[in-house]
């Protein structure tokens, strides 16, 4: 470039110096602005191109500020994402491969109550090569960039496990064919031949039908709830932002409400508190009526046990969620006498009213043609079963899903979508 410019001049000296004639004396008075006009297209070119670059230094820079690792290190204090990225800023911008000055590097971070948001401003000099010429030595470049992200929210997740003896049911057909082949009526009577059901009775330690299942090595439904339970706690242990963002209770259910692990911010306890997740152990076959799930009264025990909701944007005020997994069959007493149905929507209605999320996971009924009780009492009605939860569900937070499908990743997959819901509707 500065070759070109010696160059030119060195022309522009011997067009001054030639006396041949008035047209070269007045060709070169109209060539110095012409160069100065093709000359300033030039410059200006330059400065153009420098700034869109460092704009592109500043938007990285911008969101290097807002990143997740400058926000956990930022409770309080939003400063602590500017150092780094004016560092990041001045590095990047001394790789660029066009003269200039670099005059300033302005980083501000503001922290809302909602967001946090970076801007990186700069001011700059390009020199000039031709627009000398016309007395401008160099040309000032400016810009700026903006990042905004949403502050992780605070959430409370209340897990009700249904582990009512039909959720000691074969995990898969596999498993329920393996129970109903090793139950065969010569050896355990009509009343219980071909039986699917894992069930746990004190009066028979060791040798009912858990034990059995426990024996074969048949992995029931109850398994795969309570290893999906622990691998949640290490998935929202490794999600967690802010120290202490996520908390978890765990409860199970079937025909009263009962606590395994208080809320808790401290999710390896409540990873190995759920080792206690099992069948209800029931004192003796066809004890009350086999009425073990008894949606109508643990349903409005969880509601109370879930304090009022807050907007997550602290820890004072977090957002409550209630994790729902179960095969939604309902069997309990009205007025003495027994009936099996879906859940209730209106005690769903009831929680949800209180601004508390409800996430429901659906393990799938399987039929069960062996079985007479069955047949005559759920498949009835069976098919309305998954709608029916459906509408339980905060809208979008439904999944149906059969234990050999992967109970653990659907929920999962739920809370992450309700962590990422929550910073969108912050």
């Amino acid at each position: 470039m500065m070759r070109f410019v010696r160059t030119l001049w060195r022309r522009l000296r011997e067009f001054r110096a030639d006396a041949r004639g008035n047209t070269m004396i007045l060709f070169g008075f109209a060539l110095i602005p012409m160069v100065g006009i093709t000359g300033a297209a030039l410059d200006y070119s330059r400065a153009v191109t420098l700034r869109s670059e460092l704009n592109a230094i500043a938007d990285s820079a911008a969101l290097q500020a807002v990143s997740m690792t400058s926000i956990a290190a930022l409770p309080n204090t939003p400063d602590n994402g500017k150092a780094s990225a004016e560092s990041f800023f001045r590095g990047e911008a001394r790789t660029l491969k066009e003269q200039f000055t670099l005059d300033n590097v302005t980083v501000t971070v503001k922290k809302s109550v909602t967001d946090i948001t970076a801007t990186v401003s700069y001011t700059a000099t390009s020199p000039n090569y031709f627009m000398p010429v016309l007395g401008l030595q160099t040309t000032a470049v400016h810009g700026s960039a903006t990042s905004t992200t949403a502050l992780p929210v605070y959430m409370d997740f209340y897990l009700l496990l249904d582990n009512s003896p039909s959720m000691g049911l074969g995990a898969t057909q596999a498993d329920i064919d393996t129970m109903v082949a090793n139950t065969p009526a010569s050896k355990y009577g009509s009343a219980n031949a071909n039986c699917a059901f894992a069930c746990h009775q004190a009066d028979k330690p060791g040798k009912d039908f858990y034990a059995l299942a426990k024996k074969l090595g048949v992995t029931m439904r109850i398994d795969v709830v309570r290893q999906a339970t622990q691998q949640l706690m290490d998935n929202a242990a490794a999600t967690e932002v802010f120290t202490d963002q996520f908390r978890m209770a765990i409860y199970t259910f079937s025909d009263s409400l009962v606590k395994i692990s208080d809320l808790t911010a401290n999710l390896s306890q409540a990873k190995a508190t759920a080792n206690a997740i099992d069948i209800k152990l029931i004192p003796s076959a066809g004890y009350n009526n086999d009425q073990y799930t008894d949606l109508d009264t643990v349903l409005p025990q969880i509601n109370t046990a879930i304090p009022a909701p807050g907007t997550g944007y602290s820890s004072a005020t977090p957002q409550k969620w209630l994790f729902f997994v179960s095969d939604g069959v309902a069997d309990e007493s009205l007025g003495g006498t027994r009936r099996i149905k879906p859940v209730t929507l209106s005690q769903c209605t009831d929680i949800k009213n209180r601004g508390v999320q409800i996430a429901v996971l659906y393990t799938t009924y399987y039929p069960l043609p062996t079985n007479a009780f069955y047949n005559s009492y759920v498949a009835p009605w069976i098919a309305t079963n998954s709608p029916t939860l459906q509408q339980c569900a905060t809208p979008g937070f439904f999944f149906e899903v059969s234990p050999n499908q992967g109970v653990s990743a659907a929920m999962q997959a739920l809370f992450q979508k309700a962590v990422a819901q929550a910073r969108l509707t912050m």
